[in-house]
């Protein structure tokens, strides 16, 4: 009789054991591919990566091997991340000090400041804290808002790149040469070659400023927002596209500032040219002002490459700190 009570005990102990370890493997391989989606995001937009002359097999490959150095690595992130959000090192992380997406009051921005201060979440919550889906809906959503995370740092970076593009086709326009459009496979579509001289040049600068290259710092910051906000917790809201609004204003005034020289040159040139065709009729303004106005803008183009790719190295630290803080703001 025991022995049987015995055998039926040991059967459900190894039941349970049996399904513990199934679950905690499913949560395991399911925190995988949610981080393995983060990643990917940035593979599809971002600039270098998501270059379309890169094989689409060769970015998956190389995000399924991050996913799998980053995924072991998420409580030593989470302990790093918490230790930053605990400001006042208690050990505790009280009232504003919690992120959004760990506690539902804090979602309410209307919530008193009361019972926001008595919202408190220990260091063994915050590192448990973890959104697994269980429905196809909720996999399906968690991991478009997971995409979005890794698509937004490189949305934000190819908007100032496309400053410049835009700066060098108003080169053209103003050069008369804008007929002779490329075709840019990193975009997708026709731009002047003047365009595409900036763009290669601003992602160049990219490649090779200091301290750190601009590809290594999309993937620190795209790394720091696993220590604030979990695998399957991501939250968006109206801060993220503020933000994305303003980078368009940066990258207008960006491209507004290198063509500013040859903006103003040129308005003088077609003064003085008119003021030439006017005083002597003789000259033909048409055949002589075409060869004047290419030797000017080639001139200026010499001159203002350089500061293009200053500005573009000063601003690429400040939008990836602007969007990196957008997104982790969303998880505060």
């Amino acid at each position: 009789m025991f022995e049987a009570i015995d055998q039926i005990s040991g059967g459900a102990l190894n039941n349970w054991a049996h399904h513990l370890v199934v679950d905690a493997a499913l949560a395991y391989f399911m925190t995988f591919i949610l981080v393995l989606v983060r990643l990917s995001g940035l593979m599809l937009i971002g600039p270098f990566f998501g270059h379309t002359s890169i094989p689409s097999n060769v970015k998956f490959l190389f995000a399924f091997s991050l996913a799998l150095i980053v995924t072991p690595s998420l409580p030593d992130i989470r302990t790093r991340g918490f230790e930053t959000l605990d400001v006042d090192q208690n050990g505790v992380l009280e009232g504003s000090e919690v992120p959004r997406p760990f506690h539902p009051q804090a979602l309410d921005s209307n919530l008193p400041e009361e019972e926001i201060q008595e919202i408190r979440l220990t260091r063994r919550e915050f590192l448990q804290a973890k959104g697994v889906p269980s429905t196809l809906f909720d996999l399906i959503w968690i991991a478009s808002t997971e995409l979005a995370i890794g698509m937004m740092l490189g949305l934000g970076v190819n908007i100032i790149l496309t400053g410049l593009q835009l700066a060098g086709e108003t080169f053209d326009q103003q050069t008369g040469t804008a007929l002779s459009e490329i075709f840019n496979p990193a975009l997708g579509t026709s731009i002047s070659p003047t365009g595409q001289l900036f763009f290669l040049l601003g992602t160049t600068a990219l490649l090779v400023m200091p301290p750190f290259d601009g590809h290594l710092m999309m993937l620190m910051s795209l790394m720091n927002t696993f220590e604030v906000i979990p695998v399957g917790m991501a939250w968006a809201d109206a801060g993220s596209l503020e933000v994305m609004r303003n980078l368009m204003a940066q990258s207008l005034a960006l491209s507004i500032q290198i063509a500013a020289p040859l903006l103003a040159a040129m308005a003088l040139l077609s003064v003085a040219m008119g003021f030439l065709g006017y005083t002597v009729p003789q000259v033909n303004v048409l055949v002589l002002g075409f060869p004047i106005r290419a030797m000017v803008s080639l001139t200026i183009l010499t001159v203002t490459l350089s500061g293009a790719a200053d500005g573009i190295v000063e601003l690429f630290p400040q939008v990836l700190d602007a969007m990196t803080h957008s997104l982790i703001s969303n998880g505060q």
